[in-house]
């Protein structure tokens, strides 16, 4: 029956999923090793006293993979708090001197920021750095300017718009992420001052500026890279991944002009064939002509041939009309010397 209870109050706080996964692995009792595993743990951050509850009730489920799952989040819950204490110097954020308006809100999303993270090395350098973003923003409020941020913040002479809220946003990251991510908003604030004066003198706007590209839309390339090189600063590891990016784009125009140099190929067949064809029906429309200008004249000279026919003929009438006239003519005379004699 007790067994049956630990089981009904696991499943009452765990996810469908995990559920299956119980039904799966439920055996009885786990063994007393882990048990006594569990007694020699010693933890003391907030809430443990729960988290061994729940660990001690997946004993009695017989459930081992769920066990072992609590155990390690055991551990690592109190790695991350000893670390916690050791930044902090207390057991409590409270304890920091923090004197500026909201420093109390700011606690408390650290403090749950702590306990949504898992506490690896990575997470614990965030803390702790999270923490002196703190103490900063507090001597920031006091009118303290000695932290090397701000004296190089108060260097840049800025007059590009919009500088005023990168300025803003340049002091948040002072006052969260000081180390790791302060020197890149540095970086973005010079290099937007130096495009906004026309000043490219470094290395990788060099770089860009010699490229001669002609594919199309490489404009909006160039920009991409251009708005990369505000946002990322300059160290070993972005100059590799900017040479990658410069090999990309001769690569993509190394296609581009081979793409285009086929093209023009192409091109200069076609236009090879249709000036073929114009020869052809060219040469065809002058044959043509030349045929109907024959069969022209040949029509003419048949009129003309016609014509003098007909003209001979009409000559041939008026003559033997002529004859015919003449004979007559000289009949009658004839006949007058006839009757002249007579009458003599």
């Amino acid at each position: 029956m007790q067994r049956n209870d630990y089981r009904e109050r696991i499943e009452a706080t765990i996810t469908m999923e995990a559920r299956q996964e119980c039904d799966e692995v439920f055996q009885e009792r786990l063994p007393n090793k882990y048990v006594r595993g569990l007694d020699a743990l010693d933890v003391g951050y907030p809430g443990c006293g729960k988290d061994l509850s729940v660990a001690r009730e997946y004993i009695e489920a017989g459930s081992k993979k769920l066990f072992l799952k609590a155990f390690r989040k055991l551990k690592g819950k109190q790695i991350a708090y000893e670390h916690y204490r050791e930044v902090s110097g207390s057991n409590d954020l409270n304890s920091f001197e923090l004197e500026y308006p909201g420093n109390e809100l700011d606690k408390r999303e650290l403090e749950h920021w702590f306990d949504e993270n898992p506490p690896n090395d990575k997470n614990v350098e965030i803390f702790r750095e999270r923490v002196e973003g703190l103490r900063n923003k507090n001597a920031v409020f006091f009118g303290d300017r000695s932290h090397p941020n701000i004296v190089a913040l108060l260097k840049l002479q800025l007059t590009y718009l919009g500088c005023e809220e990168d300025v803003r946003e340049a002091l948040e990251v002072h006052y969260s992420r000081p180390f790791s991510l302060f020197p890149g908003t540095l970086h973005s604030l010079n290099i937007k001052q130096n495009l906004y004066t026309g000043n490219r003198s470094h290395w990788r706007l060099v770089k860009l500026d010699d490229l001669d590209l002609t594919y199309p839309k490489w404009q909006n390339d160039i920009e991409q890279v251009e708005n990369w090189h505000i946002h990322n600063v300059d160290n070993q590891e972005n100059a590799v991944i900017f040479h990658e990016v410069i090999g990309g784009l001769l690569e993509q125009e190394e296609l581009y002009l081979g793409w285009n140099h086929e093209r023009k190929h192409l091109e200069e067949d076609e236009d090879e064939v249709e000036a073929q064809n114009d020869c052809y029906h060219e040469t065809e429309t002058k044959e043509a002509h030349e045929k109907k200008r024959r069969h022209d004249s040949s029509s003419i000279a048949k009129y003309f041939d016609a014509m003098e026919e007909k003209n001979k003929k009409h000559l041939k009438k008026v003559e033997s009309r002529s004859i015919d006239s003449d004979s007559d003519e000289e009949r009658r005379e004839d006949e007058n010397e006839n009757n002249r004699f007579q009458y003599e």
